[in-house]
C-alpha cells in the first residue's frame, strides 16, 4: 500500500496531481466508522477480484484515487471498498499546520480503529502513514523510482604504496 501511495504521489494522474487516502487493517470497524460517498467500484466483486498484490487491481486503484473517499483495505491486501467517507471522531489530535481534512480523517481513523492510514498530499505528493492518530512515517516524493542494485567493490591492495 506504500509503495502504491508513492506512486500515486510521485506520478498523479494523467499529468494531474492526485491526493488520496487508504486505511489498512481492522476493516469492519473502518466501514461501521464510514459511509459510502460514490457508488463503490469494488462492491460485488470476488475477493480474489480485489487483492492488492494484482497488477490490475492497483492499476484501478490508481485511476480510482482521483475520485473523493477512502479506500479500505483489509490486512490481507483485499481492498474492500472505495469512495468512503471516514466519520471518525479523534481526541487530542494533532495535525501540522497546512495539512487538511484528508489528513485529519487519516489521524481519527487510525485513532479511534487502530488501522493504519496513508495520506497523500495531493499539493505535494508527499505520503504520511498514521499510527494511532499520530505521523509515524514522512515519505517525501521522488522524480525517479528508486532502483535498489547490487555493485561490486575492489578490495583494497594491502602492502602497496603508490
Amino acid at each position: 500500500v506504500v509503495d502504491l501511495a508513492c506512486e500515486i504521489g510521485r506520478e498523479g494522474r494523467e499529468g494531474k496531481s492526485v491526493g488520496t487516502l487508504f486505511v489498512v487493517g481492522n476493516h469492519r470497524k473502518v466501514m461501521e466508522l464510514s459511509t459510502e460517498q460514490v457508488h463503490d467500484p469494488f462492491k460485488g466483486y470476488p475477493k480474489s477480484e480485489r487483492m492488492m498484490r494484482s497488477p490490475r487491481v492497483r492499476e484501478s486503484m490508481k485511476e480510482i484515487a482521483q475520485i473523493d473517499g477512502a479506500f479500505v483495505i483489509a490486512a490481507d491486501g483485499a481492498v474492500q471498498a472505495a469512495g468512503r467517507h471516514l466519520r471518525a471522531v479523534g481526541e487530542d489530535l494533532f495535525v501540522s499546520k497546512g495539512l487538511g481534512s484528508r489528513h485529519w480523517a487519516a489521524a481519527e481513523i487510525s485513532q479511534a480503529t487502530d488501522a493504519i492510514a496513508i495520506a497523500v498530499s495531493e499539493s505535494t505528493g508527499t505520503v504520511r502513514l498514521f499510527q494511532n492518530g499520530k505521523v509515524v512515517l514522512r515519505i517525501e516524493p521522488m522524480n525517479d523510482n528508486m532502483k535498489w542494485s547490487d555493485f561490486e567493490t575492489e578490495a583494497p591492495d594491502v602492502g602497496k604504496t603508490s
